[in-house]
């Protein structure tokens, strides 16, 4: 290990505990002060003592400020930055890099069948910057998603590969976080008498959307569904067991009043999944069912047609009830969330269809897309200038991570990021089948949680935002 000093590591606690005061003494202080420098002098010789001792608990501090994190804007050199979590992963991204050349000699981590696409996938975002029509915008989303990707898939591979980190730890800080943060948001919305009309707003500042929020959470559900369910076979103490099933009812409550339809039917994917797995389908059949699907769904498209028209179930509505919010999502002509969203995938696939390989660039989807919206398609929230909407300049997203990657890196990217999604969940359904002992729960549990966003990949996008982007690639990573 690098400079560790057992003195410090013998303290289990320790860190944990400092860290997490650390932290929201660090947000106190800048919401107090609205002082950039407070937050930095106070969390900064931690972080250095950290990589001094064992940068293993860099990594923890990381896990616990997350979910913390808040979006400032530093005017004297002209940057938004996410503190105290950018800071951070900064720091163990450089490690990341140290370690792949010095250190990781025999792990095989970038030999595996995911790390492969993972890698063609960051190419693809390369070759994107490399023609991207908005050279710096797309540096910079360039240089954030490589970071992500080096700590959050690569340096957690290493570590557990290592078994320096441990799977329950790891995901056990985080929740520990959010949980204050659903314990906090959901004070906030009693305010409010949970009202769904103010579900968006609630969240701030430390999720920048309900969606974003929801879509964390779902992930989690699986975690600590298995973790309690499956507590004897993971040989979990009595305490660990009570304590996972604590944070899987703070997490369904959270998910509830968040009011976000995509999360609710992402939600779905685990009883569907389950009785797969149940009655032990192959990977090949369930992919053999899903072709002969949307075949008859194609072949009967016409008849289809009307029962959306007919749909008149409006999410915004004051009294919809959770059975309409979700019969919702087919209604596309007067649900105005709908009609904007199809409006922005038509956006990406126009986009797509100027530039189909390299796309406009990494990051410039939301600059780029305004011209390419039509009249007929727009709705009453449509953005018509990118900047009469947002303060940061920006005119939205594309509201899909697939359609989002055909837009800004080309369709080698989409696929690629498809390919991920289809390959992790052929490898945990082969793990699940064919391994026995705890990792066969472990492998069980991450599918299921990386399903979850992978459905909801189809109405969000949410991999350039550091909560959400830990989640999918560290669950990668255990996989």
């Amino acid at each position: 290990m690098l400079f560790r000093l057992k003195q410090i590591s013998s303290y289990s606690l320790f860190v944990p505990i400092v860290s997490a005061t650390l932290i929201i003494m660090a947000i106190g202080l800048f919401f107090l002060t609205n002082n950039f420098l407070f937050p930095i002098v106070l969390i900064a010789p931690f972080a250095i003592i950290s990589l001094v001792s064992d940068y293993r608990y860099l990594f923890y501090l990381l896990l616990l400020s997350l979910p913390f994190s808040v979006p400032i804007r530093v005017e004297s050199i002209n940057l938004n930055i996410i503190f105290p979590s950018e800071v951070i992963i900064g720091l163990l991204a450089v490690l990341s890099v140290v370690v792949i050349f010095f250190q990781d000699k025999k792990s095989g981590i970038l030999k595996h069948p995911i790390s492969v696409l993972v890698f063609a996938y960051w190419f693809f975002l390369f070759i994107s910057f490399v023609f991207s029509t908005m050279p710096m915008v797309s540096f910079k989303s360039l240089l954030v998603a490589s970071s992500y990707l080096l700590v959050f898939y690569y340096l957690v591979s290493y570590y557990l590969i290592n078994n320096e980190w441990n799977i329950k730890r790891v995901f056990f800080l985080y929740a520990s976080s959010l949980f204050l943060v659903v314990l906090f948001t959901t004070w906030k919305h009693s305010d409010y008498a949970f009202s769904k009309t103010y579900s968006g707003q609630i969240v701030l500042p430390f999720f920048s959307d309900h969606t974003i929020y929801g879509a964390c959470l779902s992930f989690m559900v699986p975690v600590f569904a298995i973790l309690y369910f499956k507590s004897k076979e993971l040989k979990l103490s009595f305490s660990f067991k009570m304590a996972a099933l604590f944070f899987l009812v703070s997490f369904l409550v959270g998910i509830y009043l968040s009011h976000s339809r995509a999360t609710w039917i992402s939600l779905l994917s685990m009883p569907i999944l389950f009785l797969i797995l149940k009655f032990k389908i192959s990977f090949k059949s369930l992919m053999g069912i899903g072709v002969v699907l949307i075949l008859v769904a194609l072949l009967n498209l016409e008849s289809l047609a009307p029962m959306f028209l007919k749909n008149k179930n409006d999410s915004k509505a004051k009294r919809a009830n959770l059975e309409e919010q979700i019969r919702s999502v087919t209604n596309v002509k007067n649900d105005v969330s709908n009609s904007e969203r199809i409006n922005r995938w038509l956006c990406a696939y126009r986009m797509f269809k100027e530039k189909p390989l390299t796309g406009y660039g990494v990051g410039t989807y939301q600059f780029k897309y305004i011209p390419f919206q039509k009249g007929s398609e727009m709705t009453s929230i449509s953005v018509t200038s990118p900047k009469n909407n947002h303060s940061q300049g920006m005119g939205g997203t594309a509201h899909s991570e697939y359609l989002l990657a055909l837009s800004e890196s080309g369709l080698f990217s989409s696929l690629i990021l498809i390919a991920v999604f289809f390959y992790s969940m052929f490898l945990g359904m082969k793990l699940f089948y064919t391994i026995s002992g705890e990792y066969k729960y472990y492998s069980l549990m991450i599918m299921m949680s990386l399903s979850t966003y992978f459905i909801h990949g189809v109405f969000n996008n949410f991999l350039t935002t550091d909560k959400a982007a830990f989640l999918v690639w560290a669950g990668l990573a255990t996989l």
